[in-house]
């Protein structure tokens, strides 16, 4: 049975009621790119997802920023369709159960059916 080894969380910054929690290994990785604090600040006020504010070096460069922004595009789109599908399907469903409401399935009991309940 393997053992996995969770690096422990040793810093944890609140801005505007977000918090984002920083292992040993990104706050190492920051380290190594000179990211400071103010810099990650700014990064959460652009609204930069966690893996970029750890990974990204400070200075990028035109082509990378805009790469970024077509990624985070095509997620809020990617977002957006399968809302709208889902809305779609919640229509669908709406419709086919439409007409139980309207005309709803009653069976009435026959004679005998009466009869043998008040024999019992």
């Amino acid at each position: 049975m393997g053992l996995i080894i969770l690096t422990e969380i040793r810093k944890i910054l609140t801005y505007n009621n977000m918090k984002i929690k920083f292992t040993d290994d990104e706050l190492a990785k920051m380290n190594e790119l000179n990211i400071t604090e103010a810099t990650i600040i700014s990064r959460l006020k652009k609204g930069w997802p966690k893996f970029y504010i750890v990974h990204q070096p400070k200075k990028m460069s035109s082509e990378e920023f805009k790469e970024m922004l077509l990624v985070r595009q095509l997620a809020d789109e990617n977002r957006r369709c399968r809302e709208a599908y889902k809305l779609q399907k919640l229509i669908e469903i709406k419709k086919k159960k439409l007409h139980l409401k309207m005309y709803p399935q009653k069976v009435r009991a026959s004679k005998y059916y009466k009869t043998f309940l008040n024999l019992l």
